[in-house]
């Protein structure tokens, strides 16, 4: 099963419906929803993506979402560790370091999903957009669900 890091902004894709990227990231949530992918976040990334959909919800709304939403992906630590290794990293983008280093420290994430790809341009781990990770699923696997899209 591919496992992945799924960020802020496709979170925020699949629960503003925000188009052209909705509909991808829908297909990715609901594939985890199913088993077909185990999606990964952060806190950090569950933090910001809570400030980002509290500026038009109640916080009893955003809590409903965040509760659905981690009930789909699980969460990785950011450890001590994790926040020393982005401290010393040479990523521009220090929140970027953090879900990295965390990615690298977890050592089952197999890719970032992210419409942020130039913040990653040096990682070890694969990083795509939800698009193009839907249609490496699908090159990969005639016969999985995504194909009919």
């Amino acid at each position: 099963m591919k496992q992945v890091l799924i960020d802020t902004d496709v979170l925020l894709d699949c629960c503003l419906k925000r188009d052209p990227f909705a509909k991808d990231a829908i297909q990715l949530l609901s594939l985890c929803e199913i088993g077909e992918i185990q999606g990964y976040t952060t806190p950090l990334i569950l933090s910001n993506f809570y400030y980002l959909v509290r500026k038009n919800n109640t916080h009893q709304q955003v809590m409903v979402i965040l509760k659905k939403l981690t009930s789909i992906i699980q969460n990785i630590p950011i450890t001590t560790e994790s926040l020393m290794q982005a401290i010393e990293s040479p990523f521009k983008d220090f929140e970027d370091a953090l879900q990295y280093q965390s990615c690298l420290n977890h050592g089952e994430i197999q890719c970032i999903i992210t419409r942020n790809k130039k913040d990653f341009r040096n990682s070890q781990i694969a990083v795509m957009s939800a698009h193009e990770f839907l249609a490496h699923l699908i090159g990969n696997a005639p016969n999985n669900p995504v194909a009919g899209r």
